[in-house]
């Protein structure tokens, strides 16, 4: 013999069920949200993240970059967890189809892109990564500049190099 629910039984059953996924949704936007905007921020020095600093690094404008030097040593050992992270970045799978069409295609077509797309952002984070690293010497973490010297962007392999080499046996 099959037992068969009330319908009484079943349709609050239904609303209920929607209001639990509801607020499940609601906990599971909240806790992300919780993670991004609490948990998971970077140290700040001035108003501005490691990041942004250390971005600063790869800027033409000597005082930029004496400024960001600056900052990313009053951070010290704070901002080594996050320069070590950006070394991990990889870069866009358009890099490569971009950089072998680029003879092809209009300068103001190119400048769109790199605007909209910024295939080469992640080459230039791990850039500033290794000269963030850098600026702490002999207390720089070694095993991510060894890891950096295997890097695609040469100009990342240089400046890891570089690094070590300051370091020192």
């Amino acid at each position: 013999m099959v037992m068969q629910w009330p319908r009484q039984w079943i349709r609050p059953l239904g609303r209920r069920l929607g209001l639990v996924i509801a607020v499940s949704l609601l906990l599971a936007l909240g806790a992300s949200w919780l993670w991004i905007a609490v948990l998971d921020r970077e140290p700040r020095y001035s108003g501005r993240s490691v990041t942004e600093w250390a971005s600063g690094l790869n800027s033409p404008d000597a005082t930029t970059r004496s400024n960001a030097m600056a900052a990313l040593r009053a951070l010290g050992p704070a901002a080594v967890p996050v320069l070590v992270r950006s070394l991990r970045d990889r870069d866009s799978r358009l890099k490569g189809p971009f950089l072998e069409a680029t003879p092809r295609l209009s300068a103001r077509w190119r400048r769109w892109f790199y605007d909209r797309i910024k295939p080469f952002g992640p080459a230039q984070n791990r850039l500033a990564a290794v000269r963030g690293l850098a600026l702490y010497g002999t207390n720089a973490p070694v095993e991510p500049l060894v890891h950096a010297l295997h890097d695609p962007d040469r100009q990342v392999a240089a400046e890891a190099a570089t690094a070590l080499g300051a370091i020192g046996r």
